[in-house]
């Protein structure tokens, strides 16, 4: 995956969602954590009705609400579109996929 980030020239953004999500350091997550598990994860971190009622039109959202926050340069530099992807991932099942990926990249 990471070379892939590479190759689109999108590493930054990678490792700076990494980063400012907290899946660097987040322990909780491991190798065995239940989709039942995980989906807790979700909701300590977000709340529960904003994963579950996540659009993907809220990453534009919050990327229309931060211009410039984003550079494939130098990365996010808005927890706002940050969090955005992560409640992606957690509507999409791959929330500890993203930790774990995370963690053993960066």
């Amino acid at each position: 995956m990471f070379d892939w980030t590479v190759a689109e020239g999108i590493d930054q953004l990678d490792g700076s969602y990494c980063f400012i999500e907290g899946h660097c350091t987040n322990m909780n997550v491991t190798y065995d954590t239940t989709v039942e598990e995980a989906e807790a994860a979700c909701d300590a971190k977000y709340g529960h009705e904003n994963w579950t009622s996540f659009k993907l039109g809220d990453i534009d959202i919050a990327t229309v609400r931060h211009p410039g926050a984003s550079s494939k340069v130098t990365g996010f530099h808005s927890r706002e579109i940050t969090a955005a992807y992560g409640m992606a991932a957690c509507a999409m099942g791959n929330f500890h996929c993203d930790i774990i990926y995370c963690r053993d990249t960066y």
